[in-house]
């Protein structure tokens, strides 16, 4: 039984340290598109922001790319304004970020966008994943503390794969039942699904990438979602239970959402639903709901939540990065407060 009990305490401790979070696309009874997010991390804490039309903004290491703003949009992040981790625009393309464990950070691309600022210029001018293509095409993408890739699905159901090798972009068109990205490289566990590798007790236990990209596969290779309470008891099934602190479903053809927080592995908010705005205003004061306050209505992102992000992303840099500079810290912070309104 002690030894029984010292493995299970090394499994949770190995948990705590993988790569989280997994992300598939299916549809409802055959139909309806939906996109469903489990966000297993270290902290809740995070930000659920309105991004208007209108808003002009500046690269974070390149200052010469800019853009303004085509869509509203509404997206979660974990460091603030600017540098969305999961989202949906009004035109319902859907953009969602996962670790990659098998890629590693490099120094700056040249001319190129920080992985997170890519896809907030995704979420602001794009309609299809063919957009969304061009966009990285023409800017290039940079994984910087954290490598990081993501699934990118538009209103028709189109959705595509975006990562990166040696520096270099990579972006796969998926097909279902492969609509799933987990936290390797996309080839790596589509490649364990097809060869119906189960994996070992420990990588069950652990849930591992392999085991969480094959759950989601499996469940949408065998039948569609009925509903979105099903949508969410397979997410369920594919969580990492001492990580788990969100949960999303996007619903495209709705311009809606549904998601619930985790306040621990077993206890859970009520479900609440969101409708992306349309021709939202533009603002400098960032209109912002904060993930694990107890303050739950949409307010101005203030130098307070800026302390609080920079504390947040210290952590995981000590974790994840620890080799990243102060200086980098301090920009990508700044950076959530930069931006202009264009009148119209």
């Amino acid at each position: 039984m002690k030894v029984f009990k010292l493995v299970l305490l090394c499994i949770l401790f190995w948990s705590s340290k993988l790569f989280a979070c997994s992300v598939f696309a299916d549809r409802i009874n055959g139909q309806e598109l939906m996109i469903g997010k489990n966000f297993d991390w270290h902290s809740k804490d995070g930000f659920l922001i309105k991004n208007p039309r209108g808003m002009t903004r500046q690269g974070l290491s390149d200052k010469s790319i800019t853009w303004t703003s085509r869509y509203s949009s509404m997206s979660f992040n974990s460091i603030g304004p600017g540098f969305p981790i999961s989202g949906m625009n009004e035109q319902g393309l859907v953009v969602e970020t996962l670790v990659n464990g098998s890629e590693s950070s490099a120094a700056i691309i040249a001319d190129s966008l920080i992985s997170l600022e890519a896809l907030q210029m995704i979420l602001d001018l794009a309609k299809t994943v063919d957009e969304a293509k061009a966009i990285l095409d023409s800017h290039g993408l940079s994984q910087v503390i954290i490598p990081l890739h993501f699934m990118v699905c538009d209103k028709s159901g189109g959705c595509i794969a975006i990562e990166t090798k040696d520096q270099k972009l990579m972006i796969q068109d998926l097909k279902k039942p492969y609509k799933v990205l987990a936290n390797r490289y996309l080839s790596q566990d589509e490649a364990s699904f097809r060869q119906q590798h189960k994996g070992s007790l420990v990588a069950s236990l652990a849930r591992s990438s392999s085991y969480r990209y094959g759950t989601l596969a499996k469940l949408s290779k065998q039948q569609d979602p009925k509903s979105i309470d099903q949508v969410f008891d397979w997410l369920d099934q594919a969580r990492i239970p001492t990580l788990i602190k969100w949960q999303i479903v996007w619903l495209p053809g709705r311009g809606e959402f549904t998601w619930r927080v985790y306040d621990s592995p077993l206890k859970k908010s009520p479900k609440v639903t969101f409708s992306i705005p349309h021709a939202l205003d533009c603002t400098l004061d960032s209109s912002v709901l904060r993930i694990g306050s107890a303050r739950e209505e949409f307010s101005p992102f203030t130098e307070k939540d800026q302390e609080a992000s920079r504390k947040n992303l210290k952590k995981v840099m000590m974790l994840r990065a620890p080799g990243t500079s102060t200086q980098m810290l301090d920009a990508i912070i700044k950076h959530t407060t930069t931006g202009t309104c264009q009148k119209s």
